[in-house]
This record gives structure tokens, C-alpha cells and sequence, in this order.
């Protein structure tokens, strides 16, 4: 018999075509075409505009699913006990709308402001608790918004396995 679970919170999203579509607060999704064809997901901090070299702010799992090495990493961590991946702010993080697929998606249904949400991210600055199936990029952006912390790619999976 299966287990019931929660009800997934409702989003949207939609293709950033240019950096300045985005802003603090937002949780963003970039495409990882390796290993796993995933999305990275991140809250953006900041956006900085300059007709130079536009660019973003996030945090962040670093290590996390955005590295091509998490999952040789993740079997590390599980061997030795210790986690290598951790939430971090990355200042100056490279987006390029133009070459690569990110998604801004949207909360409808978060009555959270996005200066709260910078604050709840901003809290776990450090945080080594990452689990591919329990704790990942996409529970944390999550977790800023108060919504339910159970990624969206991992429950897809696993429905898709059963």
C-alpha cells in the first residue's frame, strides 16, 4: 500500500529571457544538463544592472545538484559521514539567459516578503545537512518561501519509480 503524502504547493514558472526579469526574492531554477538533466534551484539576493556585465546575487547549495560531482560526492559523504555540500551566498553568480535554460518561479501562494525570504535563506548561510532525497537545492529555496520542503524533481522520481 502506498504511503499518502501532502499535496504539493501550487507554482508557476516561466523562462528568463533577461536578467532584468528578475529580483531579490525570487526562486530561480537553472537547467544542469549533467548527470542528470535537473534543475539547480537558487534565491536571488540581488541583481546588479550595469550595462557592462549584468549579474546576479543567490544562495545557495554549493556542492549541491549545480556540481557534476555531487553525486560521486554524495557516496563520498555517505562513506566518511561528512556532507560537502552546503548553503552559501554567491555574490557575482554566473546566469546567462541568453545560452542557458532558467526558470523564475513563482509563489503565488507565499504570503512571505521577499525581504523575509532573503532573511530565512541568509539564516542557513553554512548549513551542511544537504541530502539529495531529503534536503536539496529545491527543499531549501522552498524552506525560504514556508512552503512544504519536499522537492518537486525528487517526488517525481520516486512516483515514477514505484
Amino acid at each position: 500500500m502506498q504511503e499518502d503524502t501532502p499535496a504539493l504547493p501550487r507554482t508557476r514558472e516561466t523562462r528568463v529571457t533577461n536578467l532584468s526579469d528578475l529580483a531579490p526574492g525570487d526562486h530561480i531554477a537553472r537547467k544542469a544538463n549533467w548527470p542528470f538533466f535537473h534543475y539547480h534551484h537558487m534565491l536571488v539576493t540581488a541583481v546588479i544592472l550595469t550595462a557592462a556585465r549584468p549579474r546576479v546575487n543567490v544562495v545557495h547549495y554549493f556542492g549541491g545538484s549545480s556540481s557534476p560531482f555531487q553525486f560521486l560526492r554524495s557516496w563520498l559523504a555517505r562513506l566518511s559521514w561528512v556532507n560537502l555540500s552546503k548553503v552559501r551566498e554567491d555574490h557575482d553568480f554566473a546566469l546567462d539567459p541568453e545560452n542557458e535554460y532558467i526558470l523564475k518561479i513563482y509563489h503565488p501562494h507565499c504570503k512571505i516578503s521577499a525581504d523575509e525570504r532573503i532573511e530565512r535563506a541568509t539564516r542557513r548561510i553554512g548549513d551542511h545537512q544537504y541530502s539529495v532525497t531529503k534536503s536539496n537545492c529545491e527543499d531549501f529555496v522552498f524552506y525560504a518561501f514556508d512552503e512544504s520542503s519536499r522537492s518537486v524533481q525528487v517526488r517525481t522520481l520516486s512516483n515514477d519509480n514505484v
